[in-house]
């Protein structure tokens, strides 16, 4: 058996530059410890912009599972970050976890300052959900926010036309179509939406294609 004494003995200077090396990598792991922590706020900060962009690459590639693993971390270094709350919805929200992704979008649009793109968020999640009166609500409320969103005047114009108010929801997808482009996710939508409400608003019955 090799006693302690004889390893701290075996070679003078080699165990002097291991034992430097020792304490180089403590005072290191001591450094990232205090960055880490609650008094390292801006070792947090750096790490919280990493993972919620190391998130939103994921995110963007499909892999859900790990841009969840992100997102969670990011809300854990910051729990009064929306933005991961927020972004944390979107991934529920692919993966059809509507209502769970509907709580994390109510609770990002109730921080202390609004996030308009989770209101937009919430807005997708009622149009999956079919709640048309909710959306309808959500969406006259955005555009008391930002009368000139392309995105809130589209969803007014689907919970129109899914209420049975065909004209209005036409003059609502129209305006959408006006202040968005081609761009524009919802876009090609719109048009979709916008053909079937004009001829709703004309014959006020179902057209062919959706028999």
């Amino acid at each position: 058996m090799i006693s302690l004494s004889s390893v701290m003995s075996f070679s003078g200077a080699g165990n002097v530059f291991s034992l430097r090396g020792f304490f180089s990598v403590m005072l290191f792991l001591c450094l990232v410890f205090f960055c880490f922590s609650d008094n390292g706020l801006a070792g947090s900060s750096v790490m919280w912009h990493h993972y919620m962009q190391r998130g939103q690459e994921n995110l963007d590639s499909g892999r859900l599972e790990q841009a969840r693993k992100d997102f969670e971390t990011a809300r854990m270094l910051d729990p009064s970050s929306m933005a991961a709350v927020n972004d944390l919805g979107v991934v529920l929200y692919r993966r059809g976890d509507y209502l769970q992704a509907e709580t994390l979008f109510r609770q990002a649009m109730s921080g202390e300052k609004e996030m308009f793109e989770a209101r937009v968020n919430l807005g997708l999640v009622l149009n999956r959900l079919k709640r048309w009166d909710e959306l309808l609500e959500l969406c006259d409320q955005s555009l008391k926010r930002q009368p000139g969103s392309g995105t809130a005047l589209f969803g007014r114009g689907v919970a129109l036309y899914e209420l049975g108010r065909f004209e209005e929801a036409v003059t609502s997808l129209e305006s959408s179509i006006e202040k968005g482009s081609s761009r524009d996710e919802y876009f090609s939508e719109a048009r979709r939406y916008l053909k079937k409400a004009k001829a709703r608003a004309l014959t006020g019955a179902a057209v062919p294609w959706e028999r």
